[in-house]
């Protein structure tokens, strides 16, 4: 009797492909988040893209990892991370939602308003007392 072993490889392309973003939910304007692309394959994916869906137009981004960082971000938008192996290749989208802070920085110009707006309640406290002091 002879034995003999059979090898099964079983190959697949990419598959249940996801993006996800951290930290989730709406994203602060001007602040930072990690999107992130995971997939199921076998080989394992050798290659991740991600692109921002812009006017209809997949935009290539500069990320070739499994991770695209993005900073500073100032709008909202969609953005797609495709995973591919020898096999075949899968997308999966991601929307970013960008909530905008209003700002906590005092203008320039405030500043002699408000010094202004002292001035003057000083001055009108001023008449109010020497007119109360005459009547008295």
């Amino acid at each position: 009797m002879l034995n003999q072993t059979q090898h099964c490889f079983l190959t697949d392309p990419p598959k249940n492909t996801s993006a996800s973003v951290r930290p989730s939910g709406s994203v602060a304007e001007g602040s930072s988040v990690t999107l992130t692309c995971s997939s199921n394959a076998n080989p394992t994916v050798k290659n991740y893209t991600w692109y921002r869906v812009n006017e209809c137009k997949m935009v290539p981004m500069e990320s070739i990892s499994q991770f695209l960082v993005l900073q500073d971000i100032s709008e909202s938008g969609l953005f797609c991370c495709e995973a591919q192996n020898s096999y075949g290749k899968e997308k999966s989208n991601i929307f970013v939602y960008l909530h905008h802070c209003p700002s906590t920085t005092t203008s320039q110009t405030s500043v002699p308003s408000i010094i202004c707006g002292v001035v003057i309640a000083l001055w009108i406290l001023t008449v109010i007392l020497t007119v109360y002091k005459y009547i008295r």
